[in-house]
């Protein structure tokens, strides 16, 4: 959900409908334009302003919308680079759960057939590290994927606690996520 930075010659409501949609104004901020040479003093109200679908002509229909809106926004943010994201020797990369619980497995039968080392691929490079090593990194990158998942799963259940038009707008859904993670194979 993205505001946009809008400035109105007249102090707009908080819902302004047009068909299936509604203009939300929130953050209103107040600032006069001094007279200048061929000009008079002027009030303008700049507000934080979004687009919302609506089935009916009330506020209700709104924050229902931008409940949805912002639970999309939140999942969205979730599966993006913002957050599945590590750095391994200097390479951004991602592994999906199903890689991670694949790669934990081959990796202590590797290990119990005494191997010392293990090559891991990512888009065509090879890297190669000491087991325990890759076993303790494959550990922290599955604790920082559940912390991950509680902070998604918290936005939600805050979300949609949320009652007005100016909470849902404000709200940051970006908030809380762990630092990502840098393993360094030096």
């Amino acid at each position: 959900m993205k505001t946009e930075r809008n400035e109105f010659d007249v102090c707009m409501p908080l819902i302004t409908y047009s068909g299936k949609k509604a203009l939300v104004c929130v953050n209103e901020e107040t600032v006069t334009y001094p007279a200048m040479e061929g000009t008079v003093e002027r009030t303008a109200y700049i507000y934080d302003t979004l687009w919302a679908d609506c089935d009916t002509n009330d506020e209700e229909s709104v924050r229902k919308s931008l409940v949805r809106e912002l639970e999309k926004s939140i999942k969205e943010y979730d599966v993006s680079d913002h957050v599945n994201e590590f750095t391994l020797a200097g390479k951004k990369m991602w592994l999906s759960k199903e890689m991670r619980v694949g790669l934990m497995n081959s990796i202590n039968i590797e290990k119990s057939t005494k191997k010392t080392d293990t090559v891991l691929w990512f888009e065509g490079i090879n890297y190669t590290i000491p087991i325990d090593v890759a076993l303790q990194m494959l550990a922290q990158l599955e604790l920082y994927a559940l912390l991950c998942y509680n902070v998604t799963q918290q936005h939600l259940s805050e979300v949609s606690g949320l009652s007005t038009l100016e909470e849902l707008i404000n709200y940051d859904y970006t908030r809380g996520y762990p630092s990502k993670l840098v393993f360094n194979l030096d």
